[in-house]
C-alpha cells in the first residue's frame, strides 16, 4: 500500500490523524456553544462550561497536535490561553460568590450577616471588572476566527480518512493513548504522600492539577476502551473534586485576611478611626472559622477515599487494561469506532458517505 494512504502530516498514521481531528472538533464545537452564554453572563453554568471545554480542547491539541500544520498551532495557543485565563478568573468569582449567598442564607447570628455581606460586595464589584476584561478576549478569540480555521483543517482530515478508508484504529493510537495515560497517572501518584499531611496545601493543589489533567486524559481516549476507564475516570474526577474542595478552602483561607487589612484601611481613612470595622471582623472571623473546620473534614474524607482506591487496586487494573489494549487492540473494533466518530461531529455531516 502507498505510504500516503496510511500515514498523515509528520508521520503519523492516518488513523491517529483522524481520532484526534475528531477529538479536538468535539471539543472546539463545545466551546463555540457556550460563547453566546458567557457574554450574557446570565448563567454562571456556561461560563463553567466554556471553561472546561476550553481546557478539554487544549488538552487534545496538545496530544494531536501533529493534526495541524505548526503556524496553525502555534496562532490558536496564545488566545486560547488567554481565554482560558479570563474564564478561569471570572469563574473563581463566581463560585465565591454562590458560595457566599448559599452561606448566608443559614448564619445564624445576624450579627456575622455584616462582614459577609461586604466581602460579597466587594467579590461582585471584582467580577462585574472580570467580565469587562473577558469580554474583549472574547472578541479577539473570534476576530482571528481560530474555531474557524481550526474546523477546516479538521474536517478536511477527517474527510480524507474517510474516503481513503483508513482504519478506525491501528497500533500507534493504543500507544500514543498508553503513554499519555500512564504519563498523567504517574504525575498523580508522584503526589500521594502528601495525602497524609494536611497541612501540606501547595502540594495538594498541584495533586487537584495532576488528578484534572489526568482524567481529562481518560476522556480523551475513552472512546477507544469501550467502557473499560471509567473506574479510573471515576476515580481521577472523584479525587479532583476533593482536591477541589480543599483548594477553594486555602483560598478562602488566604483571601480573608488580606480582606479584612483593605477594609480597615478603608474604615481608617474614611472615618478617621477603625471602630465601624469591629462589625465586619465578627462575620469574617466566623467565615473563616467555618471554612477551616470544613477543610478538615473533607481532608479526611478525601484521604479515606484515595487509600480506599489504592487498596483496591484501580490504578494497577488502569494500567492492566492500557496493556490488554496494546498487546491485542481488540478493546474496540473498527466498526465500534468508526460508529463513535460519525456521532462526534455527525452535524457536520463530514463522517457521510460520498455521493
Amino acid at each position: 500500500m502507498d505510504d500516503d494512504a496510511t500515514s498523515g502530516a509528520c508521520g503519523s498514521p492516518k488513523a491517529v490523524l483522524a481520532f484526534g481531528a475528531l477529538t479536538i472538533l468535539q471539543r472546539l464545537q463545545a466551546q463555540e456553544q457556550e460563547l453566546e452564554g458567557v457574554r450574557r453572563a446570565e448563567d454562571i453554568e456556561a461560563v463553567h462550561r466554556m471553561r472546561v471545554a476550553l481546557r478539554r480542547l487544549r488538552g487534545a491539541l496538545s496530544a494531536f497536535g501533529d493534526c495541524l500544520p505548526a503556524a496553525a498551532r502555534k496562532e490558536c495557543a496564545k488566545p486560547l490561553r488567554r481565554v482560558t485565563r479570563d474564564l478561569g478568573e471570572a469563574r473563581d468569582l463566581d463560585v465565591q460568590l454562590e458560595f457566599l449567598g448559599r452561606f448566608l442564607r443559614n448564619v445564624p447570628d445576624s450579627g456575622h450577616r455584616v462582614g459577609i455581606e461586604r466581602l460579597r460586595l466587594r467579590l461582585a464589584q471584582r467580577r462585574r471588572k472580570a467580565q469587562s476584561r473577558l469580554l474583549p478576549t472574547l472578541d479577539r478569540l473570534e476576530e482571528k476566527r481560530v474555531a474557524d480555521g481550526l474546523g477546516r483543517g479538521l474536517r478536511a482530515i477527517v474527510v480524507d480518512a474517510r474516503l481513503s478508508g483508513t482504519p478506525a484504529t491501528c497500533p500507534e493510537l493504543f500507544r500514543k493513548a498508553a503513554q499519555s495515560i500512564v504519563a498523567r497517572l504517574e504525575e498523580l501518584l508522584t503526589w500521594s504522600p502528601c495525602v497524609a499531611q494536611p497541612e501540606q496545601a501547595a502540594e495538594h493543589h498541584r495533586m487537584r492539577i495532576a488528578a484534572k489533567k489526568l482524567r481529562y486524559t481518560l476522556e480523551l481516549f475513552e472512546p477507544l476502551f469501550a467502557g473499560k476507564l471509567k473506574r479510573a475516570l471515576h476515580a481521577a474526577k472523584e479525587a479532583q473534586q476533593a482536591l477541589g474542595d480543599l483548594h477553594d478552602c486555602d483560598v478562602w483561607l488566604e483571601l480573608l485576611p488580606g480582606f479584612l487589612e483593605r477594609e480597615r484601611a478603608r474604615a481608617a481613612k474614611f472615618y478617621g478611626h477603625t471602630r465601624p470595622f469591629a462589625r465586619l471582623a465578627v462575620g469574617i472571623n466566623f467565615l473563616r472559622e467555618d471554612r477551616a473546620r470544613f477543610r478538615a473534614a473533607r481532608f479526611e474524607e478525601f484521604a479515606g477515599r484515595w487509600q480506599k482506591a489504592l487498596s483496591e487496586g484501580v490504578w494497577q487494573e488502569l494500567n492492566a487494561v492500557l496493556l490488554v489494549a496494546l498487546e491485542r487492540q481488540e478493546v474496540l473494533s473498527p466498526a465500534q469506532a468508526t460508529g463513535a466518530a460519525r456521532e462526534v461531529v455527525g452535524g457536520h455531516g463530514v463522517l457521510q458517505e460520498p455521493r
